[in-house]
């Protein structure tokens, strides 16, 4: 029930931070928020705040806060989104259309010169790891999906620049080229 509350009050801040951004009007946007869950929509994009266990440690949980869709095409470079998420997103995910073949990805990521001192990665090739210290970002890959972490402060607007950067080194390896947007 804490966690429910707090789920709550987070997500109505963020309702008005995008509403005053934004410029909306309340007919612009959809606001829903029960059991531990909020979901608002807006014309540029839809956001989602959950709480939930800690798999790894049930006495404790996750509270998670995500863009789910991004409908408008410079969304992400917007400061307005900037402004209304910096303090709730710290992570860029890319989920993959079809699984890569890992074992395949390393070998051309090795190729690069200026990604191949930043990567490690499971034996087995389940999963790679790059870390770029120049612009500190640090990405975990998996068959089904990316994710870029900026290493250190929180800071949106540098994330998805960064993200971007590494996209199109990562580009002759078979990445997508853009984080993706309308």
């Amino acid at each position: 029930n804490v966690g429910e509350t707090r789920i709550q009050q987070q997500s109505e801040a963020l309702y008005q931070s995008i509403r005053l951004h934004f410029e909306l009007k309340r007919k612009q946007l959809h606001y829903l928020c029960e059991g531990g869950y909020a979901h608002i929509e807006s014309p540029h994009f839809a956001a989602e705040l959950y709480i939930d266990q800690d798999p790894a440690n049930p006495a404790k949980f996750l509270e998670t806060a995500q863009v789910v869709k991004m409908k408008t095409k410079d969304i992400a470079q917007d400061a307005r989104f900037h402004s209304c998420f910096n303090a709730y997103c710290d992570c860029l995910k890319i989920e993959f259309m079809s699984p890569l073949d890992l074992e395949k990805k390393i070998d051309e990521v090795e190729d690069i010169p200026l990604l191949e001192a930043g990567l490690s990665y499971a034996p087995d090739a389940s999963f790679m790891d790059l870390k770029l210290r120049e612009i500190s970002l640090h990405i975990h890959v998996r068959p089904l999906f990316a994710t870029f972490k900026i290493i250190g402060a929180r800071d949106l607007a540098r994330l998805l620049d960064h993200s971007q950067q590494t996209l199109e080194l990562l580009a002759p390896a078979g990445f997508p080229k853009r984080i993706h947007t309308p």
